[in-house]
């Protein structure tokens, strides 16, 4: 019984383990090649897709994200050769705004409501560049 438990305890730890190296999701971007990890503590409630003018605008709603994910999200992407184009700071939201080869992407932050992360391009660039 003994030996048992303890087969038990080392698969739920190699489990935990293994479950704790994989790398995160990414935010469920389809129709826009761009590529965002995942908030920490929190996971995606709602994406749309639309057309706008020339452009496919892509949302993702991220509640209970925080501002230190949005800043860290940010500066992954500035890390990958994006450019920050406007960051717009007021008494409880932060904008950001980046751009990379004709992708933009924006993260919206309002203290207690969470995160926004719209990403768009051009309606007539394919997503597989």
């Amino acid at each position: 019984m003994n030996k048992l438990i303890s087969l038990l305890s080392l698969a739920i730890l190699v489990t935990v383990v293994v479950s704790g190296c994989t790398k995160p999701q990414p935010l469920p971007f389809a129709n826009v090649d761009v590529y965002i990890e995942c908030f920490s503590e929190d996971r995606p409630t709602s994406s749309s897709v639309m057309r706008v003018g020339n452009r496919i605008e892509e949302t993702v709603e991220v509640p209970r994200a925080k501002l230190e994910d949005v800043e860290k999200a940010v500066n992954r992407l500035k890390k990958q050769g994006w450019r920050q184009l406007q960051t717009n700071m007021e008494v409880n939201a932060w904008s950001f705004i980046l751009e990379k080869d004709g992708t933009q992407v924006q993260f919206l932050y309002r203290a207690g409501r969470g995160a926004v992360v719209i990403a768009s391009r051009q309606a007539s660039q394919t997503k597989d560049k």
